[in-house]
């Protein structure tokens, strides 16, 4: 049961006289809570902060892992592509187009898995709408958003082991098969 009460003064200053009035209506009632319409409105828009939290969270932990997916990729690409690169190294290749080599293979995939992720993000989009407030699922600064944070996470992330492969020393590596 609700009761609303209209008043100019502070509403919770009138607590006492709103119990005493209800006290002499019937004295069985138990004590009411009494709520101002701010704290009613405030405790209902509770979930939706605790949802966006939990939202970004795991939204920071998909990126967090889309990187360290790259990277173990790229990595394990390298490694597969280190007599290669000693021996372009080794006929007089610079750094930077070694690292251009690794660079460019890991942002092929990266690249492939921006264009497949962002269709199925659009073809998901109307099955998500009821979660979206105020966002439309093919929202273009969101998705560009996120495209452009994924490209930066993932540009890094071939870019340490493409810098690793400039370090590779050409004889060891002709040496070593």
């Amino acid at each position: 049961m609700q009761l609303l009460v209209r008043s100019d003064n502070d509403p919770l200053a009138l607590r006492s006289q709103i119990q005493a009035a209800i006290h002499g209506l019937d004295p069985s009632l138990p004590p009411i809570a009494l709520v101002t319409p701010r704290e009613t409105v405030d405790n209902s828009l509770v979930p939706q902060p605790v949802a966006a939290s939990v939202t970004a969270t795991l939204g920071l932990i998909g990126l967090l892992l889309a990187a360290l997916g790259v990277y173990g990729v790229v990595v394990h690409a390298m490694s597969r592509r280190t007599k290669e690169i000693g021996i372009r190294l080794a006929l007089g290749s610079s750094a930077t187009a070694a690292v251009g080599l690794v660079l460019s293979a890991g942002m092929k995939l990266v690249f492939g898995g921006v264009v497949l992720g962002t269709a199925l993000s659009l073809a998901a989009g109307p099955l998500l709408r009821s979660f979206l407030v105020n966002i439309h699922p093919a929202d273009p600064l969101t998705i560009g958003t996120v495209i452009a944070a994924f490209l930066t996470v993932a540009s890094i992330a071939c870019y340490l082991p493409a810098r690793r492969a400039t370090k590779i020393d050409p004889t060891t590596t002709l040496r070593w098969e």
